[in-house]
């Protein structure tokens, strides 16, 4: 290769070495906050305190268990998308190619052949390592499968911008949530370097809707669509005759 070449190469490779460096730095523009509090967790009050602070009710006749390491959770995940009959909302960071990925690409495209509105959001770092056959597997199934945030080299900022939420909702009846990935590592339970300790939550109750309505906003960003169940939704006799309302948007 003549000299001249060799330098333009190098004179290349330092600019997009550059470019990737400011990208970077300028997406790193996330601030640790410190906030002080008058009421702590262990306070009676805490609850209604951070539903004032967060605009959301306190829900009552919720039910968790903590499902600890791959033993406990996946089995209990798999069985729930099993049983579904309506929809399934699913997002994930993690989602690397392997013996629980496959479990859960079958599960998820059986869901959908067999009826079930399955959506789901997998990030597009985290989830970076999926084989292509499962990609493809669930999108002939039916399954509504987004990415979320695709790494591009003219949008740098976007790169910090990921979803490290885990999050499964059947049915707007049970729901999971915690720091479990869908790959190998988590599988079993923590008993070795190469398999991680981790916890998940399985709740009922009211709260499942707020959970799945987190993942709403998500998939609505990125896919471009809500798929709305509406068959749930029932009038409330106390409210008949009120009009509805919703909190005006903020204006700066």
């Amino acid at each position: 290769m003549p000299i001249s070449s060799v330098r333009r190469a190098f004179v290349i490779l330092g600019v997009v070495a550059c470019t990737t460096a400011l990208g970077l730095a300028f997406a790193q523009d996330q601030e640790i906050l410190k906030l002080q509090s008058a009421v702590g967790a262990e306070d009676p009050g805490a609850p209604e305190y951070l539903a004032a602070l967060v605009g959301a009710a306190v829900t009552v006749g919720n039910t968790y268990d903590v499902l600890t390491n791959g033993d406990q959770a996946f089995p209990a995940m798999l069985d729930a998308i099993h049983a579904a009959t309506r929809r399934i909302s699913f997002e994930t960071y993690v989602y690397e190619k392997g013996h629980i990925a496959d479990e859960f690409t079958r599960a998820l495209a059986d869901a959908a052949h067999r009826g079930v509105v399955v959506s789901i959001v997998m990030d597009s770092v985290g989830s970076f390592g999926i084989d292509g056959a499962q990609v493809k597997l669930l999108r002939e199934a039916g399954c509504h499968l987004a990415t979320f945030h695709p790494t591009r080299w003219y949008a740098m900022e976007d790169v910090n911008y990921r979803t490290h939420r885990k999050i499964l909702v059947v049915d707007g009846q049970v729901g999971f949530t915690g720091g479990i990935g869908v790959a190998d590592q988590w599988v079993g339970h923590a008993q070795d370097a190469d398999h991680w300790r981790d916890t998940q939550i399985r709740m009922r109750g009211p709260i499942v809707r707020f959970l799945e309505a987190v993942f709403y906003e998500n998939f609505a960003e990125v896919a471009g669509v809500v798929l709305p169940v509406l068959d749930e939704v029932a009038p409330d006799p106390q409210r008949l005759g009120q009009s509805a309302r919703r909190p005006a948007a903020a204006t700066s």
